[in-house]
């Protein structure tokens, strides 16, 4: 397994890949604040394809992904 890591920025083809990564760091970070119903509609609202997507395209902002082999670190 390669250990290199790579930082590029992302691209509206990144989306599938962004989505639960995203969900998953906001689930950990925000879970004990909320309740588990509060927590799902928001990462339905927020955390979709639509929405992410217009995020990449949007010129007035980035992402930037850190990878490895395993994937987003």
């Amino acid at each position: 397994m390669s250990k290199e890591i790579i930082r590029r920025i992302a691209t509206v083809y990144d989306s599938d890949l962004l989505i639960p990564f995203m969900e998953k760091c906001f689930r950990h970070t925000y879970a004990k604040y909320n309740t588990p119903e509060n927590m799902d509609k928001y990462v339905c609202n927020q955390y979709n394809s639509e929405i992410i997507r217009k995020d990449l395209k949007d010129e007035n902002q980035f992402f930037v992904l850190i990878e490895n082999s395993t994937g987003i670190i």
